[in-house]
């Protein structure tokens, strides 16, 4: 295809890139192209944690939750994640947690 042809909003493919590197180029966006979408918004007053091997899951709780057909339902949100990002979320959390003390403290 020459370039005349070549939809205008399409660049110029170089031959030379690996998987890797075209897969990159895939999720590479700019910060002002991003928007987040929210597909649920809970509030939990309590949670549960399971740890594997390679993994772990959040079960964000929303207590004590309701009555329905003579059985208590308990809605929950689950998230699973893997064990880098749990830690850096805990230190994120722990953090916060500690600067937000600190600032009402005074």
């Amino acid at each position: 295809m020459s370039e005349e042809q070549r939809p205008i909003n399409r660049r110029p493919i170089k031959e030379e890139k690996t998987y890797q590197e075209a897969l990159i180029d895939l999720f590479r966006y700019h910060p002002s192209d991003m928007e987040i979408k929210y597909d649920k918004i809970a509030y939990s007053n309590d949670q549960y944690t399971q740890v594997t091997a390679r993994d772990l899951y959040i079960d964000f709780l929303e207590l004590p939750g309701y009555k329905e057909d003579g059985t208590q339902t308990i809605h929950a949100v689950r998230i699973y994640m893997s064990r880098d990002t749990a830690k850096t979320m805990a230190e994120g959390v722990l953090r916060l947690l500690e600067e937000s003390s600190h600032q009402n403290a005074l």
